[in-house]
């Protein structure tokens, strides 16, 4: 029965299942950032929130399970940090792809956890701000500016590559001009997609060319 599974357990398995999904969604999650093809409307963005509060309480359920009234001063902080190392593991095997243990990451996990429980001294975010009322974040306009940043980082890494080199510097001429052309851009976005390693300068591009309309 569950009940009888130990608190550690049940954390441990919770994290396995969280990767194993992921794992299992990757090819539609993959698909999704290289295409780019539908806006998020708001019916969709409602059930994401929906997801992430119903995840946001079940970890937080499990880690006072686990560790106790002792957290309660900063189990929104350990929430937090949790949720970051978890992105940043997940990003990892988004981008380097090959088989991996998942049973050892939720053991990595517990570990990382039990040494914030232990070591956490300062907090931030209160109960209050935790259940402040969240806001939509404004659209996001991207500069020019940004976009050559981005450009000049892959610069020097494509060298001698005789698309990706023609590609960023075609970007960097039309950044140039007083009205650069979207169609121009457009193209050379379809060629940044094709790179794993450049879908935030493709992303970045795709927002510049929507505001230039």
């Amino acid at each position: 029965m569950e009940s009888d599974i130990p608190p550690k357990e049940k954390i441990k398995n919770y994290f396995l299942f969280h990767f194993q999904l992921f794992e299992e969604k990757l090819p539609l999650i993959s698909m999704f950032m290289k295409e780019q093809m539908h806006p998020i409307n708001e019916q969709i963005l409602q059930r994401l929130n929906y997801y992430k509060d119903l995840s946001d309480k079940t970890t937080l359920a499990l880690l006072t399970e686990v560790y106790g009234k002792r957290i309660a001063p900063f189990q929104y902080d350990i929430l937090i940090s949790l949720k970051g190392i978890m992105h940043g593991y997940s990003e990892f095997i988004l981008f380097h792809r090959q088989p991996y243990d998942f049973v050892q990451l939720s053991s990595t996990l517990i570990e990382k956890v039990d040494i914030l429980v232990e070591h956490s001294k300062n907090t931030f975010l209160t109960e209050q701000l935790w259940n402040s009322k969240p806001h939509c974040m404004q659209e996001y306009s991207v500069t020019a500016f940004e976009v050559q940043e981005e450009v000049n980082r892959w610069h020097e890494i494509y060298k001698g590559h005789p698309i990706i080199e023609d590609t960023l510097s075609l970007i960097e001429a039309e950044l140039k001009l007083t009205n650069p052309r979207p169609a121009l851009l457009n193209g050379m976005m379809a060629n940044l997609k094709q790179h794993d390693n450049l879908q935030w300068l493709a992303l970045l591009l795709k927002q510049y060319i929507v505001h230039l309309s």
